[in-house]
Parts: structure tokens; C-alpha cells; sequence
């Protein structure tokens, strides 16, 4: 971008004599100086960094635009596939205030991080940046492959562009499979748990684990994001971003 506004003011002093080639040259600076001016904030708004742990063993948590740093260990956002994240709230004592304890993982199909934060400030900020930045990318991603046809196992559930394939559990004959669509399905949420059922029919349901399934805050966000629109599709939110 910047080397394109380098050479947009360039021909600019060249072909200043053309009035009308000045005026177009003049009116495409503006628009890119604009867009460096948004990516640029958007770097500043992304970038963020911490101390995490006591004293001596404290480890630096970076996020920005060249990636996650962890440990000494630097993770390309466009390589990052999964995340998640959960906090455990724990009463020390009678007289203590409870403290909650976040567990925050993100990988790759082959291997994957994880930490544990302690401070909500810095648990907020780098879960608000990972969103941002790995997050709505993952979301986009996931529509736009259940617009071409494929389908997502998470759990025992398989979901569509079109619905959510559902377990019946029976007691005797095995559990039945079910296919609703969103129509027909509800969620709600528990102590660190999503759920996804019948709106009729509270045995087809299937539970989500924020602690142990990746990608489930991608796929609640958009569910809700869906559900608040009322469209037929999950990937007709792709036409509403657009």
C-alpha cells in the first residue's frame, strides 16, 4: 500500500499538466491513504502484550498482526485452526475472595498452546485480540465451506448449512439420529457448557464443552449471530457481512 501511494504521487508530478488524470490520481492517494490509516489503527487496536506469571518466572504474552508469542514461540495467525477458552471459579477459603482461574488453548491440526491466566484484565484483552484476529477468520471460514456442501462433526452432533444432525437417546434400542433444522432447534447455555437441542424434544440434544471442544465460541457465535437475523441458511450470513 505504501509503495502504490509512493507511486501514485509520483505519476501525480509527472502528469501534472492533465487536469483530469491529476483529479483521478489525486482521488486514489486519498482513498489509500485511508486504508493505511485503517490498517494501521486496526494494528494498534490488535497488538497487546503481558507479564504472565510471579516474579522471576514471568513468561511475555504477545498478540498482534505478526502473530500469538508465547514462551519464546511465535504462531501465525493464518496458521492457527482451533481455539477455545474457559475459566474455573475457585472459593480459597471462607474468608477469600473467589478467584477465577482461565484456560486458554490455540493450535494448529498438529499441535497446540495453552495457558493459564489469573488476571481478568489480561484474560479480557488477549481473548478480545484472539477473537479479532483468529476468531471471526475461523467463522467466516466455517460458512463459507457449509455454503459449498460440507458439514462439521462437533461432538455427536454434525452440523449443516442447513441444520444439525441430533442424538435421540433411548434407553434400550440405542441412541437414534436426528436431523432438525434450525427452525427447529433451540440453545442455552450452562456452567461451561453450550447446548444445542429440539426445540420439542429435549432428549435430541447435544452438549459442548468450552473447556475441552475446540472452535465451540466460533460456531455459538454464529448460531446466535444466525438466529438473531432469522435466515434459512447459516451461510446466508456471508450476504449480510457482505
Amino acid at each position: 500500500l505504501n509503495f502504490s501511494l509512493q507511486l501514485i504521487n509520483t505519476l501525480g508530478e509527472v502528469l501534472a499538466t492533465d487536469d483530469n488524470l491529476a483529479f483521478l490520481l489525486s482521488a486514489d492517494a486519498r482513498k489509500l491513504e485511508e486504508i493505511i490509516a485503517q490498517r494501521e489503527k486496526w494494528r494498534k487496536e490488535i497488538t497487546y502484550e503481558a507479564n504472565v506469571g510471579i516474579n522471576f518466572s514471568k513468561n511475555k504474552l504477545r498478540i498482534s498482526p505478526d502473530g500469538v508469542e508465547w514462551k519464546g514461540e511465535r504462531w501465525d495467525l493464518n496458521s492457527i485452526t482451533r481455539i477455545r477458552w474457559s475459566g474455573i471459579r475457585i472459593q480459597h477459603s471462607v474468608h477469600d475472595a473467589p478467584t477465577t482461574t482461565h484456560t486458554v488453548v490455540w493450535g494448529n491440526d498438529t499441535r497446540y498452546a495453552s495457558i493459564e491466566l489469573t488476571e481478568d484484565l489480561v484474560y479480557t484483552n488477549f481473548i478480545d485480540r484472539l477473537w479479532k484476529t483468529v476468531g471471526v477468520r475461523l467463522l467466516t471460514e466455517y460458512l463459507q465451506c457449509l455454503r459449498d456442501g460440507q458439514k462439521y462433526r462437533f461432538g455427536s452432533a454434525v452440523i449443516s448449512d442447513y441444520g444439525v444432525e441430533l442424538e435421540r437417546k433411548r434407553l434400550f434400542f440405542g441412541n437414534e439420529r436426528v436431523f432438525c433444522r434450525w427452525s427447529e432447534l433451540a440453545i442455552w447455555n450452562g456452567p461451561g457448557v453450550f447446548y444445542i437441542g429440539k426445540k420439542e424434544d429435549r432428549k435430541v440434544t447435544a452438549s459442548f464443552s468450552y473447556e475441552s471442544e475446540d472452535n465451540i465460541h466460533v460456531v455459538e457465535a454464529a448460531i446466535r449471530l444466525f438466529f438473531d437475523r432469522g435466515r434459512d441458511r447459516l451461510s446466508d450470513l456471508l450476504d449480510v457481512q457482505q
